[in-house]
């Protein structure tokens, strides 16, 4: 009850008076737009929503390019499916072996494991996973612009079905305060450091480029992070997720947009009152 779909649930429940809004939090753990465009392609749409909207996790780019390893496009550059690794044996090797698809395939697969790597680098490291958002990281615009190519796809099909779809974004805690997430070693982890922000706002300048281009609706909770009244408070102590605090303020973000821009309030129950 915690987690800011359910307290975004609530608010806009409460503004419309109705109890017919629902939110339905498909999020995964470290998928990236790649996946997510694929999970609604392929599970998500069945849902009919009324609108979508897509959280921007800072660790997205890193993600993309471990999944991005295993992916098959079509010939115009729409991913099809992203094989689990464990899963690319094959139950026979002589059929697979006679098969120019099959080599085909793999040999685009090495050339996409090699164009994916960061420096040299096959995989990427708890090390690499923030690098382009801290002050001083590596730009990776291409990889930034791999990484946003799924949600121009995804836009594509939601604007066939004419479904809102809106893109989110949020700080992590060394993006907002140097007292953020103080316990170790998660900071030291990932390369971050102690008692250190990085107001490297970069990332969410290629983001809103990328919305800008694309007339793309875009929240960027920052602005609201930062200027809370306890910023620290807003993340757990030893991880770089939201506390209850955090989760509150960015249902408040995200319900405040969704209302002003009225985008919900067109599918509700002609007898519900708004206020």
């Amino acid at each position: 009850d915690e987690v800011f779909a359910r307290k975004l649930e609530r608010r806009l429940r409460e503004t419309y008076h109705t109890s017919s809004i629902e939110v339905i939090n498909a999020g995964v753990l470290s998928y990236c737009p790649l996946l997510e465009d694929l999970q609604y392609r392929h599970h998500l749409h069945i849902l009919a929503p009324h609108l979508v909207m897509l959280n921007f996790y800072m660790s997205d780019v890193q993600d993309h390019m471990d999944y991005a390893r295993n992916a098959v496009f079509s010939s115009d550059g729409t991913a099809l499916f992203v094989t689990e690794p464990s899963l690319r044996g094959s139950a026979t090797w002589v059929p697979a072996l006679l098969s120019f698809e099959w080599v085909a395939r793999h040999a685009n697969a090495a050339k996409r494991r090699f164009d994916a790597g960061v420096e040299g680098s096959a995989f990427a490291r708890d090390l690499d996973r923030y690098a382009w958002a801290v002050d001083g990281g590596p730009d990776l615009d291409r990889e930034v612009t791999a990484t946003l190519s799924p949600i121009a796809d995804l836009q594509k099909l939601l604007e066939h079905y004419d479904i809102p779809f809106v893109l989110s974004t949020y700080p992590q805690p060394w993006q907002v305060s140097a007292e953020a997430t103080p316990l170790p070693p998660i900071r030291t982890q990932y390369g971050i450091g102690q008692n250190t922000v990085h107001l490297n706002d970069r990332p969410f300048r290629k983001l809103d480029a990328f919305a800008k281009e694309h007339n793309l609706p875009f929240i960027n909770a920052t602005s609201a992070f930062r200027n809370a009244p306890q910023p620290a408070a807003l993340f757990l102590a030893n991880d770089f997720h939201f506390s209850p605090l955090g989760h509150d303020l960015y249902a408040d973000v995200l319900a405040t947009y969704i209302i002003q821009h009225s985008l919900v309030s067109s599918h509700l129950p002609t007898s519900t009152s708004v206020r």
